[in-house]
């Protein structure tokens, strides 16, 4: 992470009564987009010798979606979970009836839905919903969801730049 190590604990700590898995099922649940079908058929539990890879496999192409990932109680696994739970929504609206070699949505628009709701584990107007915390508390919270906000807009904006200088070297 990107973060000086003071926000990252900050954030961290808000989570360790908060099961992310549990609590991205009924988010996905209360706005009409159940996964609780996909969870249940993943791999997302944390064991200390598992690989922190992060994918979302349609098995068949026939909506037998499974994730696979290590979460955490943690601010990342809830960033984790929330962008795995993103694709996995995004995956389950399309159609039994679209052909096979269209299954696949576009790159762009579903890397966008799931970095959506990625970005709500860091917006404090949401989680001032799903965590606890005292009023003391709220204050320096809305300051470091601030603060990960602009410095996520940074990284974000520094690797696009790096992307575009890549493939203009690439490709020119």
């Amino acid at each position: 992470s990107y973060l000086p190590s003071r926000f990252k604990d900050k954030m961290d700590s808000l989570f360790l009564k908060t099961d992310p898995i549990k609590t991205t099922e009924a988010f996905f649940y209360g706005i009409g987009l159940p996964i609780e079908d996909v969870v249940e058929n993943s791999d997302l539990e944390y064991r200390p010798a598992k690989s922190s890879m992060n994918a979302m496999i349609n098995v068949d192409f026939k909506n037998d979606i499974r994730l696979i990932s290590s979460i955490q109680n943690t601010h990342d696994g809830m960033m984790k979970m929330m962008h795995l739970g993103g694709h996995a929504s995004h995956y389950k609206t399309i159609s039994d009836d679209v052909p096979y070699l269209l299954k696949t949505p576009n790159y762009v628009l579903g890397e966008g839905v799931a970095r959506y709701f990625e970005s709500l584990a860091s917006e404090y107007s949401w989680l001032n919903n799903i965590v606890v915390i005292d009023t003391t508390a709220q204050k320096q919270l809305v300051l470091v969801c601030q603060h990960l906000h602009q410095v996520d807009r940074l990284f974000r904006c520094r690797k696009l730049l790096v992307m575009a200088d890549f493939e203009r070297e690439i490709y020119v």
